[in-house]
């Protein structure tokens, strides 16, 4: 093989691993909340780059001019540079900014917003189902005060939360989200303080990025929890289950999860976690059919249904 060939095979190896190298990163920084979903509007805005840069190295290959090939990847990293901080994207209103780039956005952009949301406690309510979309915070849930229902105080350095109360029949929805970011890099800071009332079904979805969890369940009657995580620290004291028993659905990447239930909690696990670390078997539990069962675990009786999917993750069970 001659070596203009042996350069245009490099070429190609740089070209396609810089280009599926950009898309994991634009991936992992959305799916953590560091970039904004926007920046996929972006990148398909610059696809003609991807042909341009590549119809070029079809031109220059086993030329004279083949070592210009080797621009590909730095224009191919510019592009997405481009696109994930200086691209325009389109706002809700229908008009056009720059996304705000690391050290470039403001003092004002950084500024810490305080607020709260309260809902008073209504006969009418019967059942709660609480969902939390969070990109990259601190957030705890606790059971509220005597005097109180639902309270949610967010403090954050990324703009207005969006919190929102819904009665739907008997059932009351409470949607909690992260200030929509386009672009913003740094320090970000997001603080969430929720209260659930302790007599009231509860049903949670939570969708944790890459945040800190601490959820003080064990009071409250549990009867969904779903946890969808990515690189996320989750440290959670499940409640034991009541007559009907309860479900926990947890999906993770990179996590580190902690479950604390009370000593004779009657459990069953379904774990897809094969390059995960659990400590299952020193917990006490035994495995069979596929399932890990806790001692307490009796066919017919009310029980907790566990079950993860992770990635490469930390995963401790324990009973208090």
């Amino acid at each position: 093989m001659s070596n203009r060939h042996k350069k245009g095979d490099i070429v190609n190896s740089l070209f396609w691993g810089t280009l599926i190298l950009l898309i994991g990163v634009t991936l992992l920084g959305v799916n953590t909340g560091y970039l904004s979903s926007d920046v996929w509007g972006n990148v398909l805005r610059l696809w003609p780059v991807l042909l341009i840069v590549w119809g070029l190295n079809i031109i220059l290959r086993n030329t004279a001019l083949q070592f210009l090939t080797y621009l590909s990847p730095v224009i191919l990293i510019l592009a997405f540079i481009y696109a994930a901080t200086w691209a325009p994207v389109e706002d809700e209103s229908g008009g056009w900014h720059l996304p705000m780039f690391i050290g470039l956005s403001g003092p004002e952009s950084r500024d810490i917003v305080e607020c709260t949301h309260d809902y008073e406690r209504n006969e009418d309510v019967h059942k709660l189902s609480v969902e939390l979309d969070l990109g990259a915070a601190s957030v705890t849930i606790t059971p509220s005060p005597e005097d109180a229902f639902v309270n949610v105080e967010v403090k954050a350095n990324t703009g207005e939360p969006t919190v929102n109360f819904e009665l739907d029949g008997n059932t009351l929805n409470v949607y909690a989200a992260s200030p929509h970011r386009r672009g913003f890099w740094g320090n970000i800071k997001e603080e969430w303080s929720v209260q659930l009332p302790k007599d009231v079904p509860l049903a949670i979805n939570l969708d944790a990025g890459a945040s800190a969890c601490e959820l003080d369940l064990e009071e409250m009657l549990l009867s969904h929890l779903d946890i969808d995580a990515g690189a996320a620290a989750i440290d959670a004291s499940l409640p034991a289950p009541d007559v009907e028993g309860y479900t926990v659905n947890i999906d993770l990447g990179a996590s580190d999860l902690d479950l604390a239930f009370p000593e004779g909690t009657p459990l069953r696990i379904e774990s897809d976690s094969a390059l995960s670390t659990t400590n299952f078997k020193q917990a006490g539990l035994e495995k069979a059919d596929g399932y890990w069962y806790s001692e307490a675990y009796e066919p017919g009786t009310p029980f907790v249904d566990l079950s993860i999917s992770s990635g490469v993750a930390s995963i401790d069970v324990t009973f208090y």
